[in-house]
């Protein structure tokens, strides 16, 4: 028998395997591999980013809402893609009340800013538990207590992971009033801010804070989330009593902007 016979069946095999889509899967699989698509997922993405949101802009529109009394541009930005998410208001917002601070000494707890390149912008300090970057501040908010004090200190979508997605914590919403109490009484000045947004229906301890403030926090704002194009609507917190984190849009439903005010 000869040797060197190849069935139908083999050569139709050999020249797939052979062929130039083939061999462009199987380079992609060997760098890609072993975490497959989600590797190749982030890899596209990161290629992406620089054309994303020029492009986004081209096909949606940001969203002009007011908040306080003032009318602000939702901030696309391809990291979290925020045209599909609350953190186009979210940005928006922090933009606006720390060019309105002027040189006040500033702190951001969570850092959130740095990844959407605006944080230079923004002369300040930065506080992450978990996030270990450079000048960044790798530290418990709660073992924070600075020999000078800041004027303002703001968070963007973090207070509500307090007490909740922490490490080897106990599942406690109520620690992020507690977290509150901490940053009024030893972090800011007499008088100094803080600002948060919280979208709702992550934190109950948070969420009763907007539909019954009784503490300190008092909610000066609150949007709720009306089509997948990610259009948003000013209302009262309380008509947010029945809005859900994740559904039907994914990621908040419903955002709401806390502020204090530090007295000692």
């Amino acid at each position: 028998m000869n040797e060197s016979y190849e069935s139908g069946d083999a050569m139709r095999y050999r020249k797939l395997k052979d062929s130039p889509s083939s061999r462009a899967r199987s380079k992609i699989v060997r760098t890609f591999a072993p975490d497959g698509i989600s590797r190749l997922k982030s890899y596209i993405v990161a290629k992406s980013k620089p054309f994303a949101t020029p492009l986004v802009k081209k096909l949606i529109e940001p969203q002009t809402f007011q908040y306080r009394g003032n009318p602000l541009v939702q901030e696309f930005h391809a990291h979290n893609a925020t045209w599909s998410n609350e953190r186009a208001l979210e940005l928006a917002i922090a933009k606006f009340e720390l060019s309105s601070a002027g040189n006040a000494s500033t702190l951001e707890i969570g850092s959130v800013l740095t990844h959407y390149g605006i944080g230079t912008l923004f002369p300040r300090t930065i506080v992450d538990k978990y996030e270990p970057s450079n000048g960044v501040i790798n530290q418990d908010i709660f073992d924070l207590v600075p020999d000078s004090k800041f004027d303002l200190a703001f968070s963007l979508s973090t207070f509500e992971h307090i007490g909740i997605d922490e490490h080897d914590a106990e599942y406690e919403p109520e620690r992020a009033l507690a977290a509150v109490d901490h940053v009024l009484s030893n972090v800011l000045t007499k008088g100094g801010r803080l600002i948060l947004t919280v979208p709702v229906g992550y934190n109950s301890a948070l969420d009763q804070a907007a539909f019954a403030p009784k503490g300190p926090l008092k909610p000066v704002a609150a949007f709720v989330r009306l089509d997948r194009r990610n259009r948003w609507r000013s209302v009262e917190p309380g008509e947010l009593t029945r809005t859900r984190y994740g559904h039907p849009y994914r990621a908040g439903n419903g955002l709401v902007v806390f502020e204090a005010t530090a007295h000692a």
